[in-house]
């Protein structure tokens, strides 16, 4: 968006202001530099949000009633080191 703006500003102003080839390369690399972080965070907070989302779904399976209770019938098995 700032580059669009900038490129009518300066087609616009005369014929004393023409933006080059390296102004151009100068701007779109300025951008980019910019809007590259904000990326990054976009991702940090989805992962965080999500992460938090999984984390309040397994505290409402652990709040769950038990429907079947286990029963232990197996013996107890005894090591020995023979």
């Amino acid at each position: 968006m700032f580059l669009a703006a900038y490129l009518v500003v300066e087609s616009s102003t005369g014929k004393y202001a023409q933006m080059t080839v390296g102004d151009f390369i100068l701007v779109q690399q300025f951008i980019l530099t910019l809007y590259e972080p904000l990326g990054y965070l976009g991702t940090y907070y989805r992962v965080l949000k999500q992460s938090l989302t999984d984390v309040e779904s397994m505290m409402d399976l652990l709040d769950e009633t038990i429907d079947i209770q286990d029963v232990s019938l197996d013996p107890m098995l005894i090591a020995s080191s023979d």
